[in-house]
């Protein structure tokens, strides 16, 4: 009944055509694709923060992981965190301004209402009855209080539109984060590679420099300064490793967790389109399309908005509607009733409100117009710089590569040189190849500045999906810049070898296998001299160290512990006396594929020690050869060698049975493979107290292998027999016959001689 009379009513009839003519706000519609956004980024799985320690040396360019260029790495993007908090508003606000709409509808309220009454009729009578009251009111804002709600709603759709702003930038700048982090990874990793190119002849430059020392052709100072050069592209080295775990951090923070390292290629950024290269054209589009600068441009027409719907935010006042109806039990009677009301709640001094309201909400544009001109005016002097730079970095990368060609020529001149004018030419080659080492890392990292602010340029105008990527043809090439110094290792090596061979009064390489390398570490610790005298009488120039368990344990653990800096001491020690101390490395079952990973994790993690080389003793016969057969495990020996070189940056060296070599008795030819992982040096465990039978065995195989460094390994254990075995001989017969077997063996590729073992060696008579 009540509402009957109220549709029929001409007061509600007008109210309610007010309201469906009301103007809606366009700031508040809800948008499908911000939903779809919000519901991407919701379900996307992100998994907890991975923490890891990244031990690496060659490994941004392993060749056994896969090649990632740039746009296949963004198509790995899934939201980070900022991203995720930006979408989190943004569905926020839509929330809010839902709530908004729904409160700028007319408010009902109803009530309800019983009790029990005692009601007097006569000075002596009364009556009691139970009475039941329903009610209801209908409430429209007038004025003020309508253009209040009116302004909330305004205002959650102009919230709902910045954060939407928001998102689009956090989008923008992750992008350009993870370009950023892949240009500094491809950058680290070339210059790694750069690195390791130059310190792959060190171990012969370091015996040269201390037998030059050690003849009074070169002064203790100038030889110490001499290696200098090793020591600073060894620190270049830790710094880019450093590059290389801060880069793939961003990267997986952006991508996924579990990403593992890559080999990265040239960025391929997306190139500035022509109209975009000229400063109008470039201000232009920067002040359309920066997300910044139209959040503020937002705001304003947000408040805009609020200075047109508040003309009467100081005047509050409603139209109320309401009815109510009640039964009584006693004489079952029923009422009801409806009425109207208009409400104005105005302050006394309406005027003065009225002006300081309008006040607020001008000083409030005034604001974001301020703000507007002062982001306007800080971006687009960034992007001058940035204009400014790509320019300049440009024609940086063109003059270091000018310097590098010039460099270049220089090292050419000096490696002629060397090869036909005595005296000190060496020095000075080597002098030139650190010159364009450094020049070659100078030419990098303008190359990668220049990628850096071509990035910046690229966020800074906004992109499209299918952008071109076209590679800047010519600006680099990884193997021109790198080769230079591997070719000239391989032209210089003959003339590093001669002049060896000189101060060396034609006397090769002697070595010791040390397994028990506590034992040296604490003789070495407590007479240092007497440790490095004794090693020089007996003419020994390079160690093969092994490590227990534990040792790899102490070595590898991630806190520098006492232990780590007495290797690091011992290694330095040992390379300012002239002797090579080579990591080695004997576990045979690191053979087996399944074992094969160990390995290289070993050598990764001890990568930060300065270890003239890698010797594996990796014996086949140490395992089942009836379960796998001999062919299986010598192929599975040569992939694991294969494995070891490529993780390794130290050089690496195998010992081996010399009937491993033998074609006709193998399916697989072993020495074939190894002759083509460009090994340092191949040690065959020839176990005869025979020089002359050791040289006869030895020499078919040197011949046979002429790109092949091999040295000799002779037994002077105990628990041998005599014809296997130097140990009852005594020390002084023992040289002897080394002599012999040097004068025997062809000097092309034979590189010296290992003793098996130095504590056995110790313990022989004189």
């Amino acid at each position: 009944m009540m509402i009957l009379l109220m549709r029929h009513d001409p007061v509600y009839l007008l109210l309610s055509a007010a309201l469906l003519l009301m103007p809606t706000i366009s700031q508040g519609a809800v948008k499908i694709e911000d939903i779809k956004t919000i519901s991407s980024i919701r379900n996307s799985h992100f998994p907890p923060a991975l923490v890891e320690r990244i031990e690496l040396d060659s490994s941004p360019f392993a060749a056994a992981w896969p090649r990632m260029p740039l746009a296949e790495l963004e198509k790995q993007r899934h939201p980070a965190s900022k991203q995720k908090f930006a979408a989190a508003r943004l569905e926020e606000s839509l929330s809010i301004m839902e709530y908004s709409r729904s409160r700028k509808s007319p408010q009902l309220s109803l009530r309800a209402a019983g009790g029990h009454y005692l009601e007097q009729t006569q000075f002596d009578h009364g009556r009691e009855y139970n009475e039941i009251t329903l009610g209801s009111t209908l409430a429209y804002p007038l004025l003020g209080s309508y253009e209040s709600k009116v302004s909330g709603l305004a205002a959650a759709g102009a919230d709902v539109n910045e954060k939407r702003l928001l998102l689009a930038a956090s989008t923008r700048q992750e992008l350009q984060v993870l370009r950023a982090n892949y240009i500094n990874y491809w950058c680290a990793a070339e210059q790694i590679k750069l690195g390791r190119a130059f310190l792959e002849h060190e171990e012969q430059i370091r015996k040269l420099a201390a037998m030059r020392t050690h003849t009074a052709h070169m002064l203790a100072a100038d030889r110490e300064e001499f290696m200098t050069a090793f020591a600073a592209v060894r620190r270049d080295l830790a710094v880019e490793q450093a590059v290389i775990h801060r880069s793939i951090r961003g990267m997986r923070l952006l991508t996924r967790p579990g990403m593992p390292l890559f080999r990265p290629q040239y960025p391929q950024l997306p190139i500035i389109p022509e109209d975009m290269r000229s400063w109008p054209q470039f201000q232009a589009a920067l002040l359309e399309n920066n997300p910044r600068l139209n959040l503020l441009r937002s705001r304003i027409e947000k408040e805009l908005q609020l200075l047109e719907i508040n003309q009467h935010e100081w005047l509050n006042g409603a139209v109320e509607l309401g009815g109510y109806a009640s039964h009584k039990d006693i004489d079952e009677s029923r009422d009801y009733g409806v009425s109207m009301n208009i409400n104005l709640d105005l302050p006394v001094s309406w005027r003065k409100a009225r002006n300081a309201a309008r006040a607020v909400r001008l000083a409030a544009l005034k604001k974001a117009q301020a703000e507007l001109e002062a982001e306007s005016a800080e971006i687009i002097e960034t992007a001058h710089d940035t204009f400014d730079h790509l320019a300049v970095y440009h024609e940086q990368v063109i003059f270091a590569r000018q310097r590098l060609k010039a460099s270049l020529e220089s090292l050419r001149e000096k490696i002629l040189r060397s090869e036909n004018l005595p005296g000190d030419m060496l020095e000075k080659l080597e002098q030139g190849r650190y010159d364009y080492y450094r020049i070659a890392m100078d030419y990098l990292e303008a190359l990668r500045r220049r990628l850096q602010v071509h990035n910046r340029y690229i966020a800074l105008l906004g992109e499209q999906d299918g952008t071109d990527r076209r590679q800047e043809s010519g600006l680099y090439q990884s193997a021109a810049v790198i080769s230079p110094l591997q070719e000239i290792k391989k032209r210089s090596r003959l003339k590093l070898d001669a002049v060896n061979q000189t101060f060396t009064n034609n006397h090769n390489k002697t070595g010791f296998y040390i397994w028990d390398s506590r034992q040296m570490l604490q003789k070495w610790g407590q007479e240092p001299k007497a440790f490095w005298q004794g090693l020089w009488q007996n003419e020994v120039n390079s160690l093969l160290v092994s490590l227990d368990a534990a040792q790899l344990r102490e070595l590898t653990a991630d806190r520098p512990s006492e232990r780590q800096r007495t290797w690091h001491n011992f290694l330095q020690e040992a390379a300012a006396n002239g002797l090579a101390i080579e990591l080695l490395l004997g576990e045979p079952s690191w053979i087996l594929p399944e074992h094969r990973p160990r390995l290289l994790l070993i050598i990764q993690q001890l990568q930060q020690f300065n270890f003239a080389g890698l010797h594996l003793d990796l014996e086949p016969n140490q395992l089942d050869e009836k379960r796998y057969g001999t062919s299986y495990l010598l192929a599975q020996l040569l992939r694991t060698v294969e494995e070891a070189a490529e993780v390794s940056r130290w050089p690496v060296s195998l010992s081996l049975h010399p009937r491993y070599l033998d074609q006709k008795r193998y399916k697989i030819c072993l020495g074939c493979g190894l002759q083509n992982l460009e090994l340092k040096e191949v040690a065959l465990m020839i176990y005869t107290a025979n020089p002359k039978r050791t040289a006869a065995i030895a020499r078919p195989i040197l011949a046979r292998y002429p790109r092949l460094n091999f040295a000799v390994a002779q037994s002077v254990e105990p628990i041998l027999s005599a014809e296997e075995s130097y140990f009852a001989k005594g020390r002084v017969v023992f040289a002897q016959k080394m002599k012999l077997l040097q004068h025997d063996l062809p000097a092309g590729n034979f590189s010296g001689i290992y003793i098996q073992s130095y504590n056995d060696y110790n313990q022989m008579k004189p």
